[in-house]
């Protein structure tokens, strides 16, 4: 088990608190539930759903959810790491992907019918939250080839909750896999264009500024996840800090930086709080050439601090 240490630094001295023994699985759950929100950023769907598996068993998910990026999400909770955490998971993940109707039934009836029309089922996930998890834990997601986090967690005197990003996984280890799917599910729909149709159709001159984009934002951390989604790809820790979109001679990279705290500069910076737009953010920034990207980069770092 990993020894996570928190310190209350007072008068210039270090005193460490106690974490505490959660008693049941469900004080966990509870916590996430009313807080999902703040802590994963995750719009809460609904609570022990019941359903019945194809062997004819009785099944029941922990908690079901939506993300930012209005994917998808099954939540299962352990108290410690034992392997059963991450195959019931799967178990469930499983019976979500070949019953989409149902799940959108539940987002109509909690979120109304636009969040329901609008679900991206590009990027279902699974995250599993517990006290611990073994190496061997972080070994299998990696060959899964699922999008599924794994969450550590510790409660401590004081009220003081952690949460610690230990793995994650990502079926976009194979991206020309990741982008024949996209194209796929929706190639019935010719008015539907993917972020890859855009990618695709953009000037080599943007392809290769993508590139050195891609590059820089996967280098910002070992942590740092990139989701190819229907309408954008994002670039996230725990939450999204980047999400990009392409025209023909331009990218647009959204971005949680306030417009207040910075100078707004035509053609490059833009406030899109109270726009509709595509992605995650709130602030807009055009790049069309290498210059563009270095000047960029700043914004982007300072939301990456808030993700």
């Amino acid at each position: 088990m990993s020894d996570l240490k928190l310190f209350n630094i007072k008068s210039g001295k270090a005193v460490e608190l106690n974490s505490l023994i959660v008693s049941k699985e469900r004080n966990i759950q509870r916590i996430v539930e009313e807080n999902s929100d703040i802590l994963l950023n995750v719009r809460f769907l609904k609570s022990e759903h019941a359903f019945k598996a194809e062997d004819g068993h009785n099944a029941r998910i922990d908690t079901l959810g939506l993300d930012e990026n209005n994917c998808p999400v099954i939540i299962e909770y352990k108290r410690d790491g034992k392997d059963t955490v991450i195959n019931q998971g799967l178990f469930y993940m499983d019976w979500l992907v070949k019953h989409p109707k149902d799940f959108a039934w539940l987002v109509l009836e909690k979120f109304g019918k636009k969040v329901a029309d609008d679900i991206d089922w590009s990027q279902p996930r699974l995250i599993c939250i517990a006290q611990d998890f073994s190496r061997y834990d972080e070994f299998a997601i990696k060959q899964m080839q699922k999008n599924i986090d794994l969450m550590r967690y510790r409660i401590y005197e004081n009220d003081l909750l952690l949460f610690e990003l230990v793995n994650s996984s990502s079926d976009e280890n194979n991206k020309s896999t990741t982008n024949s799917m996209l194209k796929k599910e929706h190639s019935t729909n010719k008015k539907v264009k993917t972020v890859i149709d855009k990618l695709d159709a953009a000037s080599s001159d943007i392809k290769s500024l993508y590139n050195e984009l891609d590059d820089y934002l996967l280098s910002l951390g070992d942590d740092v996840q990139k989701k190819v989604l229907m309408h954008y790809i994002a670039y996230r820790r725990l939450k999204n800090f980047a999400s990009v979109q392409f025209n023909k001679n331009e990218i647009q990279i959204y971005v949680n930086v306030d417009a207040e705290t910075i100078n707004l500069e035509k053609g490059f910076t833009r406030d899109v709080r109270n726009l509709g737009h595509l992605g995650t953010g709130k602030l807009e920034i055009t790049i069309k050439n290498l210059a563009e990207l270095e000047k960029a980069k700043p914004l982007i770092e300072k939301s990456l601090t808030r993700s």
